[in-house]
């Protein structure tokens, strides 16, 4: 057996697929789920050299057999210095070599620039300036897009192996493809389970994917012994003995690539080395050493590339003769230690544990001895990486020097690797070599000298970073690290451009001090000269006094940035400063001036490639003709902006934001079949890291549900938008819609004290203008009013008195917030009014005053901005105040036909119901023909009894404990009418009294709503 063993040495992988039938027949299943049209995550998970890239690889041979394409990429260890997208560059590398210029072409798309970053095959990538902080958004997009022409041309799969050593910006792709993918394609991932220690990034990752609902785990598992025999059976050609399958089976436990090892080594034995078994770490290392020495020393330096090596690189480490190279090489490969990739001209171990234990084998002095190397080479002649690797010298050069010990080096290749990272929109990464630039920093004598800038600047890019890569808290903290080394005195530009940034970043957190921030880097930043710097903060403290109401104080600071930008030619800072402005003037009651400041905006930003400015000037000025009552343009600018967003990249950012916009000025039309398909588009196609945006829909979907009466789907859409909203989202325009939606379900369901709750926390977060508050102040008092009424009913006057104290709080902070506007100049918008109309008629409600006049006014405000909803809850009330007032019921009918009629237009069930309850309490004719009317009400059980309609309504308020007085007030007739309709219900029934009365009342189910 040793002669066969011996003799077929290169021969150590089997060719026959063993025991995989089950986990093969998973993947084929989940493909044609797939195919069917759903995509479909698979996470295949197993033990370092259990099989799963044998499995992956036959699973990949059989869908190509079939037609079907496969993208295949693998991570590589890297450490901290991970390459951004190594994996996906890899599969892209693939899939160019397999199809023809015209058909990669039609795949690739416009989005060629942007995929250019991946793989520099493909052409010329987009500048790295007109990146911007969505450059990592449009990238995904590109990507996915590419993806799903793929799916939809051919069955198609996504392969990407050991996502244990993903890095950050790879595993960010990798779960937005998979929240997004809309075709029919599988998306297999497959990682080390036993490498995933409790702090491993990959847990959370899978975790998320758990719990989407669109995943599934397939866990490869270790062979058994019949399955052991038969890969060794496969290896050797021929039926083994019981004795070594025995031997074979006890050491390996089943491991695949153990047992391929063992059975080509020589020996037992043990020693250490990193992660990995003492026993297996000889097994692989005499393996190795079975080879000549020059092979032997060829791999250790391999083994110290960490990953994918070029051959010329690997040449010029090494130092070898080209013929003692190649016969060392073509050794390592005969034996399957290394495997060749003849297209990249690139080598690389079969197994990252060959690679390990050699690793852990090489002494210290001699690692950092390679490593140097390596780094020398790199630097000295990069053209020797392979072209898509180019990119990132500088982050292996950092990772080189680093473990050769020499931080004077490695501090600016990390410097220089955060920098490329950064404009390669792999944000988290450029993070990470940033922070490890400051963990060098102290290291390295002179350091600021050496790179020609100070730790200021490195603490500033890796803030900026940390912020772009969703991280505002570490960006603070960062931020605040610049200040303390930037002298203001020398250096008040600086200081000030840092003290603005801050505010940004505490503006995106909800910190405390952010108005400090941006006066100080006012203060900071000079006059004169005209800088861009001082153009740039005052624009910035603008837009954040807009979120105050602050009008007036944000339009001067925008007309002086916008004075010094056009004078020096800073068309950004220019542009910032007048989508600002352009809210400013329309609330200081020029909107057409606004307007058209906001249109000049966007041709800014177009102009200076910033499409994400672009949206935000869309969706400002939408938001503007939406507050203004211009309900229908405000839809035309949402859905255009959206449009544009999308096909600049942006349809997971800034394009579902814009879509929930045009589906609330929908909503306010009474278009609520539009707005469910708007809402629903964009709740499908938003980024999940987009928080703020979530809140907005989630929110707009469930004031839509409850508008219609779907309690349960609204809790749910609720629940989505508080989970977002816990994620520090704090802007007004996107928070105060929670609030109204959450005071709008408790006052649905009749939780009146949790509807006020909800009121104040909603003030709390909504700033001064009136806008944002006047929603809440107006659901405030409807709460109060309906508690009034509640606790008039019962007789309750310390409840009358509490509810009275709360509607007085509210009309108190209500005025003290209209006050400063006023003085201001602010001109409330036309939907401020409305509301501020709605609060005064509440009020009265509140206080018991009977007066449809305010109701009245209120109603002819909406349908004068075309807003038939509230226009015909005001309706409702108004019917209802001129019932208490004793008015006819010939004078009452029209409002609440005319409320009737609208309610039942929009499905407005709950609101439907109020308005038949009140026609049957006060006896109105809705005039509703046989084709609108409603459903008849099932029979009453005391219908058998004899009692009129009126007298069960009675009935039902006597079994509440309702006084005659209390019966009349509640049905609009006189007591005296009240009383007569309790004695015939006494006869009727039989009884004595009330008492005996609402006992049967009780027992038959006949009991009437509380009012």
């Amino acid at each position: 057996m040793k002669r066969i063993l011996f003799g077929m040495v290169g021969a150590v992988a089997s060719s026959r697929f063993v025991g995989r039938t089950a986990e093969l027949g998973r993947l084929e299943a989940a493909f044609a789920y797939a195919r069917g049209g759903e995509p479909l995550t698979l996470c295949v998970g197993g033990e370092a050299g259990v099989g799963k890239t044998r499995l992956v690889a036959r699973f990949a041979s059989e869908i190509r057999r079939g037609g079907g394409q496969v993208l295949l990429g693998g991570c590589i260890e890297l450490a901290e210095t991970a390459l951004p997208y190594a994996p996906v560059a890899q599969a892209l590398r693939g899939l160019g070599r397999g199809l023809e210029p015209a058909a990669l072409d039609e795949l690739v798309g416009p989005g060629r620039p942007l995929l250019a970053r991946l793989l520099p095959e493909l052409g010329q990538e987009e500048p790295a300036q007109a990146a911007g902080p969505t450059g990592q958004a449009r990238l995904f997009e590109a990507f996915l897009a590419l993806l799903e022409r793929l799916a939809d041309r051919s069955p198609a799969a996504l392969v990407i192996e050991d996502l244990h050593w993903a890095d950050r910006s790879t595993l960010d792709l990798l779960a937005f493809l998979h929240r997004n993918l809309q075709a029919g394609l599988l998306l297999v991932l497959t990682y080390r389970s036993d490498e995933l220690h409790r702090r491993h990034p990959l847990r959370p990752f899978l975790a998320e994917l758990d719990r989407s609902g669109r995943a599934d785990r397939l866990e490869v598992t270790r062979f058994d012994r019949v399955d052991v025999a038969d890969l060794l059976a496969g290896i050797l050609g021929a039926r083994p003995d019981d004795s070594l399958v025995e031997r074979i089976w006890r050491r390996s436990q089943g491991n695949a690539f153990f047992a391929e090892e063992l059975l080509a080594a020589s020996h037992q034995g043990d020693g250490g080395g990193r992660s990995l078994p003492p026993s297996l770490q000889n097994v692989l290392l005499s393996r190795v050493q079975v080879l000549p020495d020059e092979a032997q020393a060829t791999l250790r330096v391999v083994a110290a590339a960490s990953g994918r090596v070029e051959h010329e690189l690997l040449a010029a480490v090494s130092e070898l003769a080209d013929a003692d190279l190649l016969a060392a090489l073509r050794e390592a490969v005969a034996h399957q230690v290394l495997v060749p990739d003849p297209a990249s001209e690139t080598y690389a171990f079969r197994h990252a544990l060959t690679q390990e234990a050699l690793y852990a084998e090489l002494l210290p002095g001699e690692r950092a001895r390679l490593h140097a190397a390596f780094a020398r080479v790199l630097a000295e002649r990069p053209e020797l990486a392979e072209p898509n690797r180019v990119a990132a010298t500088s982050a292996r050069l950092a990772y080189h020097w680093v473990r050769a010990h020499e931080p004077a080096r490695a501090l600016p290749a990390a410097v220089e690797a955060g920098l490329e990272s950064k404009s390669a929109s792999a944000f988290a990464d450029a993070q990470g070599h940033f922070e490890l630039a400051l963990e060098l920093w102290d290291q390295v004598p002179g350091a600021g000298e050496r790179l020609g800038l100070d730790r200021a600047v490195v603490l500033q890019q890796a803030a900026d970073s940390a912020y772009l890569a969703g991280d505002p808290a570490r960006a603070i903290t960062l931020t605040r690290a610049a200040l303390a080394g930037v002298d203001a005195g020398r250096d008040p530009v600086r200081a000030g451009v840092l003290h603005g940034r801050l505010g940004e970043y505490l503006r995106a957190t909800g910190g405390e001090g952010v108005f400090a921030e941006y006066e100080a880097a006012v203060g900071l930043v000079p006059a004169s000269p005209p800088l861009a710097e001082r153009a740039q903060v005052l624009a910035a403290f603008g837009e954040a006094l807009i979120t105050e109401g602050r009008y007036r104080e944000s339009r001067a600071l925008c007309e002086e940035a916008i004075a010094i930008a056009s004078r020096i030619g800073a068309l950004a800072e220019e542009g910032d400063a007048r989508r600002a402005l352009g809210v400013d003037l329309a609330f200081l009651g020029d909107l057409d001036a606004g307007v058209g400041q906001l249109g000049q905006a966007r041709r800014i930003a177009e102009t200076v490639g910033k499409v994400d400015e672009v949206a935000r000037a869309v969706a400002n000025l939408s938001g503007l003709l939406e507050a203004f009552g211009e309900l229908e343009e405000a839809t035309e600018v949402a859905l255009e902006g959206a449009e544009l967003a999308a096909a600049q990249g942006l349809g997971r950012w800034h394009s579902p934001f814009l879509t929930a916009m045009a589906a609330r000025a929908q909503l306010g039309l009474g278009r609520w079949d539009d707005a469910e398909v708007l809402l629903d588009r964009a709740a499908g196609r938003v980024a999940p890291e987009l928080a703020a945006a979530r809140v907005y829909i989630h929110s707009a979907r469930c004031q839509l549900a409850l508008a219609r009466g779907r309690a349960e789907a609204a809790a749910g859409h609720l629940a989505v938008a508080r989970e977002a909203y816990a994620q520090t989202v704090t802007q007004p325009w996107f928070a105060t819609p929670l609030f109204v939606a959450t005071a709008e379900l408790a006052l649905l369901e009749g939780r009146l004290g949790e509807a006020g709750d909800a009121v104040a926390a909603g003030l709390a977060v909504a700033g001064a203008d009136p806008g944002f508050a006047a929603p809440l102040f107006a659901l405030g008092l409807r709460a109060a009013a309906d508690r009034a009424e509640r606790a008039r009913a019962h007789r309750d006057d310390h409840e009358v008195a509490e509810t009275g104290r709360v509607g007085t709080t509210l009309i108190g902070e209500l005025g003290a917030r209209m006050a400063p506007e006023r003085a201001d100049g602010t001109m409330p918008t036309p939907r401020t009014e409305a509301l501020m109309l709605l609060c005064q008629a509440e009020l009265a409600r509140l206080e018991g005053r009977g007066d449809p006049g305010p109701w009245a006014a209120a109603a002819a405000t909406w349908e004068r901005l075309g807003e038939p909803y509230p226009a015909a809850y005001a309706r409702l009330r108004e019917a209802e105040a001129l019932l208490l007032g004793g008015l006819t019921r010939e004078r009452v009918e029209a409002s609440l036909r005319a409320a009737h009629r609208t309610a039942g237009e929009l499905g407005a069930a709950p609101l439907l119901a109020e308005i038949e309850a009140l026609a049957r309490r006060g006896r109105l004719d809705l005039g509703a023909d046989d084709e609108g009317a409603p459903a008849p009400a099932p029979p009453s059980p005391l219908d058998g009894l004899g009692l009129t309609a009126r007298e069960q309504e009675v009935l039902g308020l006597v079994a509440l404990g309702r006084t005659n007085a209390q019966i009349a007030e509640t049905l609009f007739i006189s007591p005296k009418t009240a009383t007569v309709h309790v004695s015939n219900i006494l006869g009727k029934l039989g009884v004595r009294n009330r008492v005996e009365a609402a006992t049967i009342a009780h027992r038959l189910g006949i009991v009437a709503p509380e009012p």
